[in-house]
C-alpha cells in the first residue's frame, strides 16, 4: 500500500497536475518550450529586479489557474528560495561599499552594504523568476510532450531518450527508497544517531542495488520487444500558422515588457 510520503513524492515530482484542464495546459508544448526558454533568458539577463519579479508573479498566477495546491507550489519553491536567500546574505555582507548596518555574531563583525543589498536583491529576483517560469512550465506540460518538443527542436536523440528513461524510472527509485525507509523506521532503524547513520547507508545501498537490477530487467525486456537502439515515438504534427502566430505574439509581449521594465 502506498505510504503518505510516497504519495507526496509522486505528486511533487510527477506531472500529475498537467492532466487538469486549463488554458495553459491546452497550448501546444512547442510554443510553451520556446516562450519559457526566452522568458528564462530574459529573466537572467535583466539588470533590474522588475521583470524577474513579474515572471515570478506570473508563475504563481499560472499555478493558481492550473489548480495546483498551494502547498505543492510552496514545497517546489522551498529549495530555490533557500538558495536565493543564502546568496542574498553573502552578497549583502561580503560586497564592499557604503555600510548601512552592522552587527556581531560570536565576536565576528558583519556589515551590510547598499551595493551588496542591491546586487543581492537582483540575483534573488533572477533566481526566483527563472525558477518560477520553469515550475509553471512543469505544471502545465506533460513530460512526454516536452520530450517530443525537444526532438522537434533538434535536440540530440540520445539525450532525449536518456532523459525519457531517467524520468520514467526515477519514480521506481523513490518508491524503493520509501519502502526500505518505512521498513527501517518500523524496526527502530532511526532511533539513535548511530543506528540512523547505519540505516542511511543500508538505504543507499539497497536503492543502488535495486536500480541496477531494475536496469538489467528493463534492458532484457526491451531487447525481447525488438529494441534496436532507438525508442520509436510519433513525431508531433506541424506547428501550423496559428501556433507560429501564438509564439510570435507571446515573444513580442515578453520583449515589450522586458524593454519597458528595463527602462523604468
Amino acid at each position: 500500500m502506498p505510504t503518505k510520503g510516497m504519495a507526496m513524492l509522486f505528486e511533487l515530482f510527477s506531472d500529475i497536475f498537467t492532466i487538469r484542464q486549463s488554458r495553459l495546459a491546452s497550448v501546444d508544448a512547442r510554443v510553451k518550450v520556446i516562450v519559457a526558454l526566452c522568458a528564462v533568458i530574459m529573466t537572467l539577463a535583466a539588470s533590474s529586479p522588475l521583470f524577474p519579479t513579474l515572471m515570478l508573479l506570473a508563475a504563481f498566477t499560472g499555478a493558481y489557474m492550473a489548480s495546483v495546491p498551494a502547498r505543492h507550489v510552496a514545497l517546489r519553491f522551498a529549495a530555490p528560495a533557500g538558495t536565493a536567500a543564502f546568496i542574498f546574505l553573502l552578497k549583502a555582507l561580503m560586497t564592499p561599499g557604503e555600510v548601512i548596518g552592522s552587527f556581531q555574531i560570536a565576536g565576528i563583525g558583519f556589515a551590510a552594504t547598499d551595493e551588496g543589498l542591491r546586487q543581492g536583491v537582483l540575483i534573488c529576483a533572477r533566481v526566483m523568476g527563472a525558477v518560477g517560469v520553469l515550475l509553471l512550465f512543469s505544471f502545465v506540460t506533460p513530460a512526454h510532450h516536452l520530450f517530443r518538443s525537444l526532438r522537434w527542436m533538434g535536440a540530440p536523440k540520445g539525450w532525449v531518450e536518456v532523459a525519457m528513461l531517467m524520468y520514467r524510472f526515477t519514480f521506481d527509485i523513490f518508491e524503493k527508497a520509501v519502502e526500505v525507509g518505512s521498513a527501517q523506521r518500523t524496526r527502530l532503524g532511526y532511533s539513535t544517531a548511530g543506528r540512523s547513520l547505519s540505516s542511511a547507508g543500508t538505504l543507499a545501498g539497497a536503492v543502488a542495488l535495486g536500480a541496477m537490477e531494475k536496469a538489467e530487467r528493463v534492458e532484457e525486456a526491451m531487447l525481447v520487444r525488438g529494441y534496436n537502439g532507438e525508442i520509436p515515438y510519433d513525431p508531433p504534427p506541424p506547428l501550423g500558422a496559428y501556433g507560429v502566430l501564438k509564439t510570435s505574439g507571446a515573444l513580442l509581449a515578453l520583449a515589450a515588457l522586458f524593454i519597458i521594465l528595463e527602462t523604468v
